[in-house]
């Protein structure tokens, strides 16, 4: 049976005291991340032949196993060192929604403010922010991505997001509850309006209002 990472790490902890996190951001290296950075890039390019997301996304299930081992000693080691390896594994995770191991490598990319690889424009904490988010508005039940939405936005409240993503987080959030909480989904979804006027949110604000016996209108 596959353990998760999120699983492991659990394992990892009740063995290894916290260590010290080392300042700034350095590349990593050694024989072993080299190792691990040929075969992304392999698997990289083997993907880059197919136009089919889901001929990709096929590929990324088959192999992320194989990076699990490797993930979970860097977890575990807490360098804080650069590592596009794990950049990589935790953006597949994000599209073939391993969550939980996405948001275990998210907490640590973001905790030592690693970057996202050359090619990607959003910075390492919009993209986890936008992506789980977008995964909660239109992929998925977004109740059944209400944890994670949360932690997201207790990892990236300090981060210098756009105003846009920060409301789409904001918006998937209040989605997320509004099978448990209308007073909880009011309040993300009137942020998410504070954030950006434009955000798609005033039809979700009437329905609420309209079950609840209030008032509908929203300028």
């Amino acid at each position: 049976m596959t353990v998760s990472l999120a699983a492991r790490h659990k394992q990892a902890i009740t063995r290894q005291h916290e260590k010290k996190v080392m300042p700034g951001i350095k590349p990593a290296s050694g024989i072993v991340y080299r190792t691990y950075k040929v075969k992304i890039e392999i698997e990289l390019a083997q993907m880059s032949r197919f136009r089919s997301i889901n001929k990709r996304n096929s590929i990324k299930e088959s192999v992320i196993p194989d990076y699990m081992n490797y993930v979970q000693s860097v977890i575990s080691g807490d360098s804080g060192l650069q590592d596009n390896v794990l950049v990589t594994v935790m953006i597949w995770c994000i599209d073939v929604g391993r969550y939980a191991d996405a948001l275990l490598m998210a907490e640590y990319a973001i905790k030592h403010r690693l970057k996202m690889p050359d090619d990607y424009k959003r910075t390492l904490p919009e993209f986890v922010a936008e992506e789980f988010s977008n995964k909660a508005i239109s992929g998925i039940r977004a109740d059944y991505l209400l944890d994670s939405l949360e932690q997201i936005d207790e990892l990236t409240l300090n981060e210098d997001l756009t105003d846009e993503i920060r409301a789409k987080l904001h918006k998937a959030m209040g989605m997320a509850w509004m099978k448990a909480s209308n007073e909880k989904a009011l309040e993300h979804f009137n942020r998410a309006l504070e954030f950006n006027p434009k955000a798609t949110v005033k039809r979700l604000i009437k329905g609420i209002m309209k079950q609840i016996g209030g008032s509908s209108d929203v300028s």
